[in-house]
């Protein structure tokens, strides 16, 4: 007997079949690929894939899983025997493939055209799964990747602190919320839904004792009054006059203020604030000089976004500071990097996939002008952007990100008189 399965919505289908494979997001088909050879593939391997995909977006920030489409985009449907789907469903929850059990929601849906579709989505979670063959996979961009053994403790001590975010402060309600607010942001994320549904799935609000209670996730970012809840989650930016900061009489600091709103607006407020403040440079090209920023965009812009989403909001007597010095840009913000990633592992450029703050960096409402890239791509590009590249370590007062520009910042030659 044939069920009747619902349909994905247009917005859905067109979602699952040309966004691009990254981060929190990943297309399985369930045939093969080889030429001549489009056959349904195993259900055990379809089975592991799913697991060994989902495993990964649990271990760093979540993610979503659709199965029956092609790489390419290509809706090709779940064509397995029906009578051995709830294997490939039930995988993901069977301490058989992961343990422990994966926090998966499942749905089961087939197109107009007749075609079968497996969507997944799995929450970041406080745990890390174990596949079966005691092996551990970390998402990583597109790939879901190898995690050594020996960084399983850092790894779970980096998803302890992240339960920061997840704690529901005594006190809030959901009139905290600035809807209007989030409305603007996720437009085309509704779908006929009201903010608070969405809210829910995303779980940034959960229920208690009967009523709808935001955590500190949604609070910092869309409270009408964020430091209500946290009095230092905003940018405090300072120029100082010279090359070092200096104290007392000699107090150097010659402009200061905060930068402050709720976090899915903070970035885009910082680049407004601190773009013009920026110093700029003459280069003289074919008789006349063309003036461009001493700091690249894209790099302290990164540096900003990485700030914001990566801080520990568990430590709340210090916020995150931009410093101007006559020769260099530092972005300092609070707390060290997440275990297992280090000073170390940044400035080698390793490809690890951590974040304190998954619920932030997973819903995608920390807004900043240009999709982000990750700090790494800064100590990529920074050689090309700064002549040489940036500057990153930990200190006893909150942590400083310093693209030094010493090299690249000579004396500004003056405009000729006329």
């Amino acid at each position: 007997m044939s069920t009747t399965l619902p349909l994905p919505t247009a917005e859905e289908l067109l979602r699952w079949t040309t966004t691009k494979e990254g981060q929190f997001f990943e297309r399985k088909s369930a045939r093969h690929s080889e030429p001549g050879n489009t056959k349904p593939r195993k259900v055990a391997d379809v089975a592991m894939d799913v697991v060994e995909t989902l495993a990964a977006m649990a271990n760093a920030d979540g993610g979503e899983l659709v199965v029956g489409i092609e790489d390419g985009g290509e809706v090709t449907g779940v064509c397995q025997a029906e009578d051995r789907l709830t294997v490939i469903l039930n995988a993901p929850r069977s301490k058989n493939y992961v343990n422990p059990p994966l926090p998966v929601k499942s749905r089961e849906l087939r197109t107009v055209d007749g075609l079968r579709l497996f969507q997944f989505e799995v929450s970041w979670s406080s745990d890390v799964h174990q596949l079966s063959g005691s092996r551990y996979l970390l998402r990583v961009n597109d790939t879901n990747s190898p995690f050594p053994a020996d960084q399983i403790a850092a790894l779970k001590s980096a998803k302890a602190q992240g339960l920061w975010e997840r704690s529901y402060p005594p006190g809030a309600t959901l009139e905290d919320l600035d809807m209007a607010l989030i409305k603007s942001l996720a437009p085309a994320a509704w779908s006929g839904r009201n903010p608070e549904e969405v809210l829910r799935d995303r779980g940034l609000i959960a229920g208690r004792n009967g009523h709808s209670v935001p955590s500190n996730a949604a609070l910092l970012l869309f409270a009408k009054s964020p430091a209500r809840w946290h009095a230092r989650c905003g940018i405090d930016f300072v120029r100082w006059e010279g090359t070092e900061r200096k104290q007392g009489a000699e107090f150097n600091a010659v402009k200061r203020f905060p930068i402050e709103g709720p976090l899915s607006t903070l970035i885009r407020k910082a680049y407004d604030a601190i773009l013009p403040i920026l110093p700029e440079r003459n280069n003289l090209q074919d008789l006349l000089f063309n003036e461009k920023l001493v700091y690249p965009v894209f790099a302290w812009q990164e540096a900003v976004v990485n700030a914001v989403a990566h801080r520990d909001y568990g430590i709340q007597g210090a916020s995150i500071e931009v410093w101007l010095f006559d020769n260099r840009l530092e972005i300092r913000s609070p707390g060290l990097p997440p275990a297992p990633v280090t000073i170390d592992a940044l400035v080698r450029r390793e490809h690890i996939h951590v974040s304190r703050n998954p619920y932030w960096v997973s819903s995608g409402w920390l807004l900043a002008p240009k999709a982000s890239r990750g700090i790494g791509a800064v100590y990529i590009a920074g050689p090309k952007l700064l002549h040489h590249s940036p500057i990153a370590s930990s200190r006893h007062e909150p942590d400083a990100m310093a693209p030094e520009h010493d090299a690249m910042h000579p004396q500004v030659p003056k405009k000729p008189s006329h």
